[in-house]
């Protein structure tokens, strides 16, 4: 699953929706490519919940969060342990902030 719309995503500027920065492939001439309408390329519309936004925008990083650990994990032993406690647990602890809405 490496072809989906890279982030960062964030809030939109109108409509309760979720844009990313960079382009979506096969969406020229569609509503998705409409960045002035929406401040960006539009991942979503419609949420209307700020909690649900935020999962939303927070989706990308959480993804390289735990493709990080999974590639990390594959090391194994005292180099895993010292990984995770210096740099693994503060990019999950980051990702997770984001999805719950904390500031950046």
């Amino acid at each position: 699953m490496t072809d989906y719309t890279k982030g960062p995503w964030r809030a939109g500027e109108i409509g309760h929706s979720v844009v990313a920065d960079t382009p979506i492939p096969g969406t020229e001439h569609t509503g998705h490519s409409a960045t002035e309408y929406y401040g960006g390329y539009l991942i979503c519309e419609s949420v209307w919940k700020e909690e649900d936004k935020n999962l939303i925008i927070g989706a990308p990083d959480m993804y390289k969060a735990l493709k990080e650990v999974i590639a990390a994990s594959n090391v194994g032993g005292q180099d895993f342990t010292d990984w995770f406690k210096d740099y693994g647990l503060g990019v999950i602890k980051k990702a997770l902030g984001k999805a719950e809405g904390e500031p950046i």
